[in-house]
């Protein structure tokens, strides 16, 4: 069962996160030796001795040469990497108001001219078109994730399975892990087999991998890797395969550390979809709808091997039917096939159905359209989305999208000499990916390379104008502080949580085993819930009202799982090996005994400070968990409901502190404050420290100075 978590540190050693520390305080007398041995370090069973004081040394020379980071004397230098594209510099240089924007289309004379030329010319170089099936379904939109799955989402799945098995030659791709599997939990072995053949076949291919299809801007490194791993994990361990192209065609711009973590995934291509209108002109002029992505740190050659990323950035507006078959909407509407009772919509006026007497004139129709796509890159290669948000949910759709297009294709492969040898069919983009370094290699070409990202996103599509996503960096900043509240209880519920288990099973402390693994759905909960967040409709705050209360209520359950989970596994690294079965302290209670510091008593309200009773002769532990690999000093508080406290370490020597007064908006309050003290904390590991009630008339020194200064009109 551990399997995951071990494989999940493994993989997030490299991840750079900033301390995430823990506080709690032991409801318990100081004198109890068998509760929390002092000075406890989770790593080994002995306490380790106290760090020595460190020396007093003189102010350091902030004149002196080292005492500067330079490129003299940096540890490591990091040199700029080459590339053809430095988006950065190239952003400035566009026209934001060009002359084609009220008609929403860069299509001009001289593309025109270009895919004349190239058509000529399709005897030597033949169109080949891969026409991609896809549903893009938001875990989380205009419904929330469980109101998508059970009404849309399932029935497409359920779907895929009955009609690729009618459709021996059709394909599909799915890319939301958190809404497969779900499914795959509820469906029923034939369909379980099924998936797998279908996958064998290559007829089926997971994109990506990832829990959800992240938003690129507002989410946080930690939680980005995090639902990726997620995602990978489950696709391994239930279908027994690594996914090798990536898929992000809806996230509001794109930046390069995706592509990088796709890259250190096994990833081989990705594909994007949303980068500025200006963007796609200048792409499409020069032919680079595909690159190579390049982190702008790697310098040298094992750098660039290990991080270039293969990308291809769909050339127009959006993913839908109506804008991602060529540069001509009105004319692509013509070939969205879904026709449901009771539905109208604009593609379902105009499309008509293809029959022997109009065959003809739509594939001329729509192969024009394709050769312009195709002309917008060397090698003549086209990748053709064929879905849109939550396609292929009534299975009529997916009879008339299959019948209509593959009459449409026979008719096309069956006149070589009319389309000069174009080949066209159903296929994936891992089939896209290795065409196009097959044509590439015989064209003696490489892609070029570009670094940077491609923030901030505008389109045009939909008033004319430009239309600016930025907003949502911002918006709904209270979400956006729950998702990196979750972050940080999870990251050392999972550390102390792995370490707890190894260490009980270590001792065959059977009962507290037991114990902890029934946490163990919880915390995968609580990851799935923070993954889940990482959504490109979720985090971003682009979600209907009601949609983000179910997003943060699933954060909230998550924080308070996460913090249970670090009370138990804290308490069970805190007991020496001899009294974690021991019945004086039973296990059962294994938990309770350790209280966090804060309370929430809803998302809705901010985390309260929880006051420690600290009365006579009844000292209080106060414990603190680093989650980081360096050792720290951190300033902590702990809120009190009397002053006349002192910290001691765990040697019994008294720490220097300070003790305040705390505020309400207008007035002190009388029976609240709080001690400050700065808290030596070693790598990965809990460090104790007591709290204890001195007398009112102990010789001490001066605990705070309070100033009134009243303001005379």
């Amino acid at each position: 069962m551990l399997k995951l978590v071990r494989r999940r540190y493994l993989l997030l050693g490299a991840v750079v996160l900033s301390l995430l520390a823990g506080v709690y305080y032991a409801n318990f007398s100081a004198r109890d030796e068998t509760a929390v041995p002092a000075g406890a370090h989770f790593l080994s069973d002995e306490p380790r001795a106290p760090a020595a004081a460190p020396a007093h040394t003189e102010a350091p020379d902030w004149h002196e040469k080292d005492a500067f980071v330079s490129a003299d004397n940096c540890p490591t230098r990091i040199d700029p990497a080459p590339a053809d594209v430095d988006t950065v510099p190239t952003f400035k240089q566009f026209d934001f108001q060009p002359n084609w924007m009220k008609s929403k289309e860069y299509w001009d004379s001289q593309f025109e001219e270009r895919y004349k030329k190239r058509k000529a010319e399709w005897a030597d170089l033949p169109l080949k078109v891969i026409v991609v099936p896809h549903s893009h379904t938001d875990p989380g939109w205009l419904k929330t994730f469980e109101n998508y799955f059970h009404y849309q989402s399932r029935v497409i799945l359920n779907n895929m399975v009955d009609k690729l098995q009618q459709y021996r030659n059709m394909t599909f791709i799915y890319t939301e892990i958190s809404f497969f599997a779900m499914w795959w939990e509820s469906a029923h072995p034939t369909k379980r087999k099924i998936v797998q053949s279908l996958l064998d076949e290559g007829r089926l291919e997971i994109m990506t991998g990832g829990w959800v299809m992240t938003d690129e801007a507002t989410v946080h490194l930690y939680a980005m890797v995090d639902q990726l791993i997620e995602g990978h994990q489950w696709v391994k361990n239930n279908l027994n395969i690594a996914p090798t192209t990536g898929w992000s065609i809806d996230p509001f711009g794109h930046g390069a550390t995706v592509p990088y973590l796709l890259k250190a995934s096994g990833l081989n291509g990705t594909i994007i979809q949303r980068i500025h209108y200006a963007w796609k002109q200048w792409l499409a002029q020069r032919q680079m709808g595909d690159f190579i992505w390049r982190q702008n740190w790697a310098g040298d050659e094992d750098a660039m091997k290990a991080s270039d990323m293969l990308t291809h950035n769909q050339p127009f507006d959006i993913y839908s039917i109506k804008h991602s078959c060529g540069p001509h909407p009105q004319v692509c509407l013509n070939f969205d096939f879904r026709k449901v009772p009771g539905e109208y919509t604009d593609y379902s006026v105009k499309a008509v159905p293809i029959d022997d007497k109009n065959v003809r004139e739509k594939a001329d129709l729509l192969l024009e359209q394709y050769g312009r796509t195709g002309s917008l890159f060397p090698h003549n290669v086209v990748l053709m989305p064929l879905g849109d948000d939550f396609r292929y949910d009534h299975d009529i759709e997916w009879d008339q999208q299959y019948i209509n297009y593959q009459k449409l294709f026979d008719y096309i492969n069956s006149n070589p000499t009319r389309y000069q040898n174009t080949q066209i069919g159903f296929g994936t983009p891992s089939q896209y990916f290795k065409a196009i370094q097959e044509r590439m290699d015989q064209m003696d070409m490489q892609p070029h390379t570009l670094k940077g990202d491609f923030f901030v996103y505008s389109d045009i599509f939909s008033e004319g104008r430009p239309a600016y996503w930025s907003g949502y960096f911002t918006t709904r900043p209270y979400w956006k502080q729950l998702d990196r509240d979750l972050e940080a209880s999870l990251r050392s519920a999972e550390i102390l949580y792995t370490v707890a288990l190894g260490r009980a099973r270590m001792h065959g402390a059977n009962r507290t085993v037991q114990l902890l693994e029934r946490d163990f759905e919880r915390l995968v909960r609580a990851r799935r819930s923070l993954g889940l967040f990482q959504h490109h409709d979720a985090i971003t705050g682009t979600s209907k009202a009601f949609v983000m209360h179910d997003y943060a209520l699933k954060l909230f359950e998550g924080i308070q799982d996460t913090m249970t989970i670090q009370s138990r596994s804290a308490h069970a690294l805190l007991l020496p090996p001899a009294g974690l079965d021991s019945p004086e302290k039973p296990t059962a209670k294994l938990g309770q005994i350790l209280l966090s510091d804060t309370d929430r008593e809803t998302y809705e309200q901010q985390p309260r400070k929880v006051p420690i009773l600290v009365p006579h002769n009844e000292p209080r532990r106060v414990v603190i968990f680093n989650s980081l690999g360096q050792q720290r000093q951190e300033i902590v508080r702990v809120r009190l409901f009397s002053p006349d406290v002192r910290v001691l370490d765990t040697n019994g020597a008294t720490i220097p502190c300070q003790v305040n007064p705390v505020w309400n908006a207008s007035s002190m309050l009388q029976d609240r404050f709080e001690i400050l003290w700065v808290a030596d904390l070693q790598p990965l590991a809990l460090s104790t420290y007591v709290l204890e009630r001195i007398a009112v008339n102990t010789n001490l020194p001066t605990r705070y100075l309070l100033y009134l200064i009243k303001y005379l009109n």
